[in-house]
């Protein structure tokens, strides 16, 4: 498997893996209002996710200190990375593994997507 090992507390892990999906899901359900046809799906999704998951440190580690680290935590993305990390390393930041404020503020997020989801998601294509 990689090397990776199993965290010593799997219930940290399971919850964020249960809430990032939750959340991320109903972010996705969201973004079904901006695109107006199948074509153009994975043009403005992929405009949208690929220069949050870059500024985030998905792929390479940022600068905490930097302006785009700041830009970051303002997304859900950065936090659905850090309680990872602690999930998998409790060290990393509390010794139980429960990032909690990561964890609300991903919650929100999804929250926040799901009410738009829920007050604009349509079956039908829109009429262009």
């Amino acid at each position: 498997m990689y090397s990776v090992h199993v965290p010593n507390h799997i219930g940290p892990l399971v919850l964020t893996l249960a809430v990032g999906a939750m959340s991320f899901c109903a972010l996705g359900l969201a973004m079904t209002v901006a695109i107006p046809n199948a074509e153009a799906a994975p043009a403005i999704v992929n405009a949208v996710l690929l220069p949050l998951v870059f500024i985030s440190g998905t792929f390479f580690p940022i600068d905490p200190a930097s302006a785009v680290t700041k830009i970051a935590e303002y997304f859900p993305v950065k936090h659905f990375i850090n309680a990872m990390f602690n999930a998998f390393d409790p060290a990393h930041l509390s010794a139980s593994g429960f990032s909690g404020n990561d964890l609300l503020i991903i919650a929100a997020w999804g929250a926040f997507g799901l009410l738009i989801a829920i007050r604009r998601f349509r079956w039908e294509p829109r009429r262009t």
